[in-house]
């Protein structure tokens, strides 16, 4: 595996910080694949100029047909973050009513129906729109991704009067509503130990949270910086503010019940 210097975004200055900036402002966060690239800014430039010029000029593949061959090509490579980058922005291209905030549940090019319909209340499954607001919220945390978590956010006002009056139709919404009323629990297991100590984790009832783990040294948000070598620590964090590391599962879900 390659080992590239990155600068974050905190000693980032200059040209970087000001990519940084309006990518941040653009996209609601920074990707990995931008900021390996970050000890060269203009190739950072030059990286989304070819994207966007491949993903969005008009050419013989409609930009549906672009997206689904990057989801197939990155689940062929075991790119987690390409699938769910590339999966969500399909969706959101040919799914997503802005004038609604909502959904549809039929496709914007391969629908032939009179009317393009919504699924907004619950039945003997969830509907299409609550489990869309669920899996953009748990994005947006993963990711560190502000723009997703709005979309959810504004997708459960617009329903939340019904949630209130009527949870019986909208028990799903109403798990999406518990996860912004109490805040979603962020918890990191980073050490060659991670897997165990996650199964052991599992075991208990444990609601609005989001684990995640990794064996060494990782640039995502939520991991960065917390390996410690010869040992696996567990941090758990609220709102990307964690508590003291701790060693045993047994203080990290004491934390996990104690935190407020």
């Amino acid at each position: 595996m390659a080992r590239i210097n990155i600068i974050d975004y905190k000693d980032a200055a200059g040209t970087l910080k000001s990519t940084y900036d309006e990518l941040i402002e653009k996209r609601g966060n920074l990707s990995e694949v931008l900021m390996v690239q970050s000890l060269h800014p203009a190739s950072i430039v030059s990286h989304i100029n070819f994207y966007m010029d491949i993903m969005f000029s008009k050419t013989q593949l409609l930009r549906a047909e672009k997206e689904l061959i990057a989801v197939v090509v990155s689940v062929a490579n075991g790119c987690t973050y390409c699938q769910t980058h590339h999966g969500a922005a399909y969706t959101q291209a040919h799914f997503f009513d802005d004038t609604s905030g909502m959904f549809y549940y039929t496709h914007n090019q391969h629908s032939n129906l009179i009317a393009r319909k919504m699924e907004i209340a619950d039945n003997v499954i969830p509907s299409s729109n609550s489990e869309m607001a669920k899996n953009l919220f748990y994005l947006g945390h993963f990711f560190s991704n502000e723009a997703q978590i709005k979309t959810a956010q504004q997708m459960l006002l617009n329903v939340q009067k019904d949630v209130q009056q009527n949870i019986y139709f909208y028990p799903n919404w109403g798990i999406l509503e518990a996860g912004f009323a109490s805040g979603l629990y962020e918890v990191a297991i980073v050490g060659k130990d991670d897997l165990h100590k996650r199964q052991m984790i599992d075991e208990y009832y444990l609601p609005n949270m989001l684990l995640l783990g990794s064996k060494e040294k990782a640039t995502l948000e939520l991991l960065e910086n917390k390996l410690v070598e010869g040992q696996t620590t567990i941090y758990v964090c609220q709102d990307k503010v964690c508590k003291r590391p701790v060693k045993e599962v047994k203080d990290a879900v004491m934390q996990i019940r104690t935190l407020k």
